[in-house]
């Protein structure tokens, strides 16, 4: 779902952010800040967006893109605009809980939303990578996809159009 907000890592200042260059810094701000941001992580990116909001021409932000990626920040799809931030899940914590009184399964409401969400990037290879993601740190939500999404090998690089009803 569109963030209202999102929380930007309290790691922010280690030392591998402090290696990027100021450009690589200011579009890393962007990504964790931009309104088209999802709380799951992964969104379409448009780079002339990105370079008009943080007035810098797209040469510039396509290499920050690139720096931010080698640093292992983000995943970056140039061909379908998508950019997947690698530490959104594990700071979101999307998953299942129980009730304290009756121990049923109290179900992640922002499931069914992000599934939603995820079915507009069934032609990015990045999916996948959000699946490897949510196994380790949204497995409830991993499940989700699994069973929303049609057959999956275990070599997936991509996920495959919902399967029909």
């Amino acid at each position: 779902m569109p963030s209202k907000g999102f929380i930007v890592p309290g790691s922010i200042w280690d030392k591998r952010f402090r290696d990027l260059n100021d450009d690589s810094k200011i579009i890393m701000l962007y990504v964790w800040t931009q309104p088209m941001r999802t709380t799951e992580g992964i969104w379409d990116f448009r780079v002339h967006y990105a370079a008009a909001d943080t007035k810098r021409d797209e040469c510039s932000v396509k290499s920050a893109l690139r720096e931010l990626e080698d640093a292992g920040f983000i995943l970056w799809d140039a061909e379908h605009e998508v950019v997947l931030d690698l530490t959104a899940l594990g700071l979101m914590k999307i998953r299942n809980g129980r009730d304290r009184v009756t121990g049923e399964i109290k179900r992640d409401k922002r499931i069914p939303k992000a599934l939603a969400i995820l079915e507009g990037f069934a032609d990015t290879p990045l999916l996948g990578r959000f699946l490897e993601l949510a196994e380790a740190e949204a497995p409830d939500l991993a499940r989700a996809m699994r069973d929303h999404f049609a057959a999956l090998d275990d070599n997936v690089t991509s996920l495959p159009r919902r399967k029909a009803l």
